[in-house]
């Protein structure tokens, strides 16, 4: 037996609803859009850091270290006296003078990281993007999802959208009257937004 093909169905076109969820992607966009930002600088910022870590290991801190083991190599040979003790003793001092040139680096490399640790924390549930197009792409995503639930609210009080008495608002609210071959249901819209609200988001009743 044939496995039945599942169809998506095809969403009516207003064109009132799409500058609706239009203008709600571009403020969606807008909010979001300094997060991302903020997450490449310091995605930026760390890498460089991390780039200068690498560059002085290698040209500053191995260096040191191949000569202080050079030193432990010859202090194995010596015998245990004053000179040796004075010989340990320099060793030491070169181990301090390899961490205190090496400090700003591994200080310059933990800043971004916690920095970015810190951003992280306080943006809780917010998704961090790679680039503009995935957010761009997510925004798209959810303005299909939102035109879905909206019909489907729609076609359940109204039936089949025939009419269309609709309105944007100075604040991006939809409002109005959808006509279908039902009944005939007010549009009505509700944004939220402000403190500790991720972003500015709505209800659209239907009744």
């Amino acid at each position: 037996m044939a496995k039945a093909i599942k169809t998506e169905k095809v969403l009516p076109i207003v064109p009132v609803i799409e500058e609706f969820l239009a203008q709600w992607k571009e403020r969606a966009f807008n909010f979001y859009n300094p997060y991302f930002e903020k997450h490449q600088l310091l995605l930026s910022q760390h890498n460089q850091a991390h780039k200068e870590l690498n560059q002085a290991q290698e040209t500053i801190e191995k260096p040191l270290r191949d000569e202080i083991q050079t030193m432990k190599d010859i202090l194995d040979k010596m015998p245990i006296n004053d000179e040796s003790r004075a010989y340990w003793e320099s060793i030491k001092t070169k181990y301090a003078e390899m961490d205190k040139v090496m400090l700003p680096y591994w200080e310059n490399y933990d800043k971004p990281q916690k920095d970015m640790q810190e951003f992280l924390k306080e943006n809780q549930g917010y998704i961090i993007w790679n680039s503009k197009i995935n957010l761009d792409q997510a925004l798209d995503r959810e303005v299909l999802s939102k035109k879905k639930t909206l019909f489907a609210r729609l076609e359940k009080k109204a039936g089949n959208v025939l009419n269309a008495n609709l309105n944007i608002g100075v604040n991006g609210e939809i409002n109005g009257t959808i006509t279908g071959d039902i009944a005939t249901v007010k549009i009505e819209t509700i944004y939220a937004g402000g403190h500790n609200i991720q972003c500015l988001h709505y209800r659209v009743l239907v009744k």
